[in-house]
């Protein structure tokens, strides 16, 4: 069929294709060239957008770790400094209190011969007392096991709440009846060995002592449970003991302090014991340093540790 084309008209086709031809190649691939060249820049584009995301992303959960780390140390902290500062006000209530108490001590001595009727117990509390009257000694108390007071035995021997390397023995809790006014003091007259609590000295007849009146001893957090039935007593109950002993109304409390012969028994506090507490001021100093140290440790430790 191109045999029928007239030589003239064949040659200007071929002439024009191959121009066109020649045109379109260039033509074509600077298309793609720039095709190539938008995408490669949208590419580059999102994955600086990405890796910029990433960072940021990565940044906000390094921070909100750190925060939760703070928070989480700040608990404790806080708890051990809380207790620092109870300890630091317990030293401070316990060395006023034994500036009051030993103030109460080196006053003269209160006469309850010259007093009809005691109406407020309170007000003689950590008071030297004198007083006339007469123990009921058919219903004395024994509070213990104890370890021997300051100056006490040591022979050896055990015992509940008994110090090792020491006899243990008990606290004598007997009534004691006021001879002016009738009224009923719980008297401890001292500590004896256990050997000795069915025969220990005891007193006849009216005598006048020297007593300091104290509040109810507190019991032990692990102390058993006291059995008036048996006459068993492990702390001393005012109310308990005052119902034993058959006595109108709760008896106060009161330490024996008239002083005794080396050897003799029942053998009373000395006025030192009656002023300190079990708990010294010391013990409460140590604690509330103890827990200064371990709260500003730990707050150094989280400060560095999540900075």
């Amino acid at each position: 069929m191109i045999a029928r084309i007239p030589f003239n008209t064949r040659a200007w086709i071929s002439q024009h294709f191959a121009s066109y031809r020649g045109a379109s190649v260039p033509e074509q691939s600077s298309r793609n060239g720039l095709r190539c060249l938008l995408g490669c820049s949208q590419s580059s584009r999102r994955r600086s957008f990405s890796s910029s995301s990433d960072g940021k992303e990565e940044e906000s959960n390094k921070e909100r770790s750190k925060w939760i780390g703070r928070a989480a140390f700040s608990v404790p902290i806080a708890v051990t400094m809380g207790l620092g500062v109870w300890q630091s006000r317990r030293y401070f209530e316990k060395i006023d209190e034994i500036e009051m108490r030993t103030a109460d001590l080196s006053k003269n001595e209160v006469d309850l011969d010259k007093m009809k009727k005691v109406e407020d117990w309170t007000a003689l509390l950590y008071k030297k007392v004198k007083v006339t009257g007469s123990f009921n000694h058919d219903c004395a108390m024994f509070v213990g096991p104890r370890s021997a007071p300051t100056g006490g035995l040591t022979q050896g021997g055990s015992g509940l709440m008994s110090a090792p390397g020491k006899e243990s023995g008990f606290y004598v809790v007997t009534p004691f009846k006021v001879k002016e006014s009738g009224q009923w003091i719980l008297v401890s007259r001292g500590w004896i060995p256990r050997r000795m609590r069915k025969d220990y000295p005891i007193s006849q007849g009216d005598e006048e002592i020297t007593l300091v009146l104290t509040p109810q001893p507190k019991a032990g957090s692990l102390a058993p449970k006291n059995d008036p039935e048996q006459n068993s007593w492990f702390s001393v109950d005012l109310a308990a003991m005052s119902d034993f002993a058959q006595l109108p109304e709760v008896a106060p409390f009161a330490e024996l302090i008239n002083p005794v012969e080396g050897g003799k028994f029942p053998r009373p506090k000395k006025e030192g014991d009656l002023i300190n507490f079990y708990v010294t001021p010391a013990t409460h100093l140590s604690y509330a340093a103890t827990w200064y140290m371990l709260s500003g440790a730990m707050a150094v430790a989280t400060y560095y540790r999540f900075r």
